[in-house]
Parts: structure tokens; C-alpha cells; sequence
């Protein structure tokens, strides 16, 4: 199978090697990718007339489709570099109005029938039987409260403490790092007594046509609506659900069957952008660039930003010593963010040599899915680094910590002084907004030092 190619004017890009290029957590978090995924529908799904199905289908692409991200990933760089000819079986001429300027397309027509990625298929088969094994060992003599919160991980507990004694709590199967979910179920078996595993009942039948389908989105469509329709029996005799399930694409089906009677409450549990239609009746966001994305197609939500996040910065005490924190954003790679991965570690080496010269100590954060084989390969990459679980043990520090874009800004952010990097493509402003201090990294050295 021959390379599918971007064309510059000075090079060209491989099609499978645009992360290396474009920081795709600008792409994902994008107001054009919403755009793109309901051009996609409307183009090659032709589902105008189904709103559920086609909100749906735009979040499964949101969320599932590398081609969805490939195209953000060009129509973002054709607006920093100039794109002379598009060499690609799935972006043709009809995606020709999303660019500013005329470009050469090799493919008149798309030659793809499917977007969502195969891979999906194959965890799709992981979520059928994790989540049958989750009904299967239920706690079916729960005893009935008004309010129920669905949780996946010790965020959930976080987020909606004060309602984690008086509500029954159900728990979900949490993939991302199974240390962590275990933990999280055996510290809320131990503390709290109405408690459950949950799982979304899928089709068996539904399930098998995945494989059997040729149209392969619209069979996990199929698959994940159904699932979540039945879903809501489970959840059908609560006045509130406290959630936080802006990650899950098919939750509308499920809240759509038991509005308006429940009341549906979501708490974003980070920084992350994720469905673009939900149909929640409150939703808390962090800041003003979530709600901004998150509004763009949900006009029915009630908008509020969490309480517990401080927009004061601890001040400078010229009595203590300085000490520098890198927030660690985990394995990038393992999510495709290769621009952003190298970037880390540029920024990890620079810091790590400017604190050696000039005998500052060093910490690292680090992210809580990182697994024990990450971490090992992070220590062992950067012996000099030491990690802090515990900020608390800094208290008498003047802190600056060092980002690139982690939520974890919202919680830090009245401990010590904050930074975050930039370069010529990727800025995280598009997460937090012009409020906060972008280097580049050839001016940490000078930055910390005056610090």
C-alpha cells in the first residue's frame, strides 16, 4: 500500500506522521473538529433527520476517528504553512470548502466507507464482556436514595465528596489504568456502604454485526445507543444523577429517556474537550475555554465553573527557598500526541540542566495513569528527576511549577507560581486563555532564575 501524503512548498508530510507535526491535543480540543465531524455526518451519513442518532454519531467521530483528526490536523496546519497538493484516499475534493485557499486533491471522491477506527472494533469487544461481567456481580439489594452518582475513579469521589455518603454509588469499568481502578473500587467498598459495580447492558446481537457490518460506524452507532437506552431503566427511579461522563459519546441516549423527571449534573473531572453534544441540565465546566466548547452545540445546559478552583496564586516569600515542580503529563505517546510528547521531553532536559547549573532542587508531579513500565522508563530516561506525590511536604517552598497543559493548574495553582510553554504551533491558551504566563524554552533558564 503506497504512503498517502500532504504536500508543502518546501516538503511533504506523511499522512500517518502528522502528529509529529501538529499537536493534536490542539486538534482535539478545537472548535473546527466539531465543525469537521458534523460536515462528515452531513456529507456521508446523511442523518439530518435523526437529531439523537446524528449528535451521537458526531461525538463517536469526535472521540474514535484518527481520519476525523488527520483532517483537523491539516485544515490547522494549511493555516500555518501552505499546502500545495493533498495526496489522501479519505480527504478528496469534498472536503475543498474547509480550506482558505484552493489546494490540489488527488481524490475527487472519498474512498472510505468507515471512519471511526478499526480499532475501536477491537476494544469495542473488551467493553462488551468488562461491562457484562460488571452486571453480572451487581449489588442488586441497594438500598434506594433519591441522588446516585456514576463514578469510574477516585476523581469521581473528588468531585462530588459531600454527596458520596448520602447517595447510592455505582462503579463503572475505568480502562486506562487498572492499578488505579482497582484502587479506587477497594478505597469505596471500604468507606461507603451503598455501593455497586455497574455496566452498560450491550446487545450480543448488536455486538456480532460490528464484526458481520460493512458500514462499521453506523453498527457501533447501533451498539452503543442501544446499550445506553437500556441503560436508563437501571437509573430511572432517581430524582438526581451526579455524573461525569462528558468522555462517554453515547450518553444522550441514555439521559434523553429518563429527562425531564431526573436531573443530570456533570463535572468536567479535568481540562479535557470532549462530546460535543450532551444533554445535561447543569454542567460544570473549570474555566471559560471549556464552557466555550462545550456551548458551541449545547445551548439547553445551565453553564457554572466549579467552585473549588482558585484563580489566586500563592505570592512569593523571599524567606524560603526556591524549588522548581514539573507536572508530568504522562505517556503522550500512548495517545498519539508525538509533538507534544518530544516537546516534554525538551522541556524536561532544559529544566533539568538549567536546575543542575544553577543548584536548584527539582521535582516531578507525576500523572496518576502513568503505569509502573511508564514511570520506570521516566526515571530511568531522567535519573535526576525526583517525584512528589505529596505538595503538602513544599509548603515552606516558593513553588514554580512548569506545564504544558495540565488540569492539574486547577488545583496547584494557589501553591506557587505557574509556567507553561509555548512554541511556534502549540499554546496552551487554548485550554486556560490568555490569563496565563508562555515561555518558549529558551527562556526558561533566564525565567528561573529571576523567579
Amino acid at each position: 500500500m503506497s504512503s498517502e501524503y500532504i504536500y508543502l512548498k518546501n516538503k511533504k508530510i506523511k499522512v500517518s506522521d502528522l502528529s509529529k507535526y501538529v499537536p493534536f491535543t490542539m486538534v482535539n480540543n478545537s472548535l473546527i473538529i466539531i465543525d469537521i465531524c458534523e460536515f462528515v455526518c452531513n456529507s456521508f451519513f446523511l442523518m439530518e433527520k435523526n437529531q439523537l442518532k446524528k449528535s451521537i454519531l458526531i461525538n463517536l467521530l469526535k472521540n474514535k476517528s484518527q481520519k476525523i483528526k488527520n483532517i483537523a490536523a491539516v485544515v490547522m496546519l494549511s493555516k500555518k504553512e501552505e499546502i500545495i497538493r493533498i495526496n489522501c484516499n479519505y480527504i478528496s475534493s469534498e472536503f475543498s470548502v474547509l480550506f482558505k485557499y484552493s489546494i490540489l486533491f488527488d481524490y475527487k471522491k472519498n474512498k472510505k466507507q468507515n471512519f471511526i477506527d478499526s480499532s475501536e472494533i477491537n476494544s469495542v469487544g473488551i467493553k462488551y464482556f468488562i461491562n457484562l461481567f460488571y452486571r453480572l456481580i451487581r449489588n442488586r439489594k441497594l438500598k434506594q436514595t433519591q441522588t446516585i452518582i456514576r463514578t469510574w475513579v477516585d476523581v469521581s469521589e473528588k468531585l462530588y465528596k459531600e454527596q458520596f455518603n448520602k447517595s447510592t454509588i455505582l462503579i463503572y469499568p475505568f480502562g486506562l489504568n487498572f492499578k488505579r481502578g482497582l484502587k479506587y473500587i477497594k478505597n469505596t467498598f471500604s468507606k461507603y456502604e451503598n455501593v455497586s459495580f455497574m455496566g452498560i447492558p450491550y446487545s450480543f446481537k448488536k455486538f456480532i454485526k460490528i464484526f458481520l457490518s460493512k458500514k462499521k460506524d453506523l453498527a457501533i452507532l447501533d451498539f452503543e445507543i442501544d446499550g445506553h437506552i437500556k441503560h436508563a431503566k437501571d437509573l430511572e427511579n432517581y430524582k438526581t444523577i451526579y455524573t461525569s461522563d462528558d468522555f462517554i459519546s453515547a450518553v444522550p441516549a441514555l439521559y434523553n429517556e429518563i429527562l425531564p423527571r431526573t436531573k443530570i449534573i456533570n463535572t468536567c473531572h479535568g481540562i479535557g474537550f470532549y462530546n460535543p453534544f450532551n444533554n445535561y441540565n447543569e454542567f460544570y465546566v473549570i474555566n471559560g475555554q471549556q464552557k466555550k466548547y462545550y456551548n458551541y452545540k449545547n445551548f439547553d445546559s445551565i453553564f457554572y465553573k466549579i467552585k473549588n478552583v482558585s484563580s489566586i496564586g500563592k505570592k512569593k516569600n523571599d524567606k524560603f527557598e526556591k524549588v522548581i515542580v514539573i507536572i508530568d503529563q504522562g505517556n503522550l505517546k500512548k495517545y498519539n500526541f508525538i509533538y507534544e510528547h518530544k516537546l516534554q521531553q525538551k522541556v524536561y532536559s532544559k529544566v533539568i540542566d538549567v536546575c543542575e547549573k544553577n543548584n536548584i532542587k527539582l521535582y516531578i508531579k507525576p500523572h496518576p495513569n502513568r503505569n509502573k513500565k511508564e514511570s520506570g522508563k521516566l526515571f530511568n530516561r531522567y535519573p535526576s528527576l525526583k517525584a512528589i506525590e505529596n505538595l503538602e511536604e513544599l509548603k515552606s517552598k516558593n513553588i514554580i511549577f512548569i506545564n504544558l497543559y495540565s488540569g492539574a493548574y486547577n488545583d496547584y495553582k494557589n501553591k506557587g507560581k505557574f509556567i507553561f510553554i509555548k512554541d511556534e504551533f502549540f499554546s496552551a491558551r487554548i485550554f486556560f486563555g490568555n490569563q496565563i504566563k508562555l515561555i518558549k524554552i529558551n527562556e526558561i533558564e533566564r525565567e528561573l532564575i529571576l523567579s
